[in-house]
């Protein structure tokens, strides 16, 4: 994934005319993506007959560089959806755009619902490993001695991990 910094804005984008910008003048304007879908291009550039507009900047897309509006449409609605399903599951933002820019899917119309496949935070391998045993309802007796990130990678083999904030987050395949 590309890099995204802790605190992600609202996702919007900086329209361009590139009929403008081929002038060498730079016209544009910052919308939120929302706007994006039913976008009325008289609002960005006025000259009648220009009618080429692309992304040139974007704040808080999971992507890098430009973009077509409609691919940055895409994204602000598959980023706000995941906002509000990583709100929802507790999930730092940053680790649920990981997670869905991670499973490969191109689309973002198709990105995997994070509270489906969230299965849990813990502080260290071993509290997790443990967190499963309880869970699993499994004791393991006194004299055993257990490789717990050996076990933690056993037990999440197939799963997205990611570490953040000092505890590893674990998401299923």
């Amino acid at each position: 994934m590309n890099t995204v910094t802790e605190t992600i804005t609202e996702p919007r984008a900086w329209i361009g005319c590139l009929a403008c910008y081929n002038d060498g003048r730079l016209v544009g304007k910052w919308l939120d993506t929302d706007e994006l879908e039913d976008l009325d291009t008289a609002t960005i550039c006025p000259i009648f007959n220009h009618d080429e507009f692309w992304v040139m900047d974007h704040e808080g897309l999971p992507i890098s560089g430009e973009c077509s509006i409609s691919e940055a449409y895409r994204y602000g609605v598959a980023v706000k959806l995941v906002a509000e399903q990583a709100e929802y599951s507790n999930i730092p933002l940053v680790v649920a755009l990981q997670y869905v820019e991670d499973s490969n899917i191109t689309n973002p119309d198709n990105w995997p619902d994070v509270r489906d496949d969230y299965r849990g935070v813990a502080e260290s391998e071993q509290d997790y490993v443990l967190e499963y045993l309880e869970e699993s309802g499994i004791e393991l007796p006194s004299w055993v001695q257990v490789d717990w990130r050996n076990t933690f990678e056993e037990l999440t083999e197939g799963m997205s991990t990611y570490r953040h904030d000092g505890g590893f987050y674990v998401f299923g395949a």
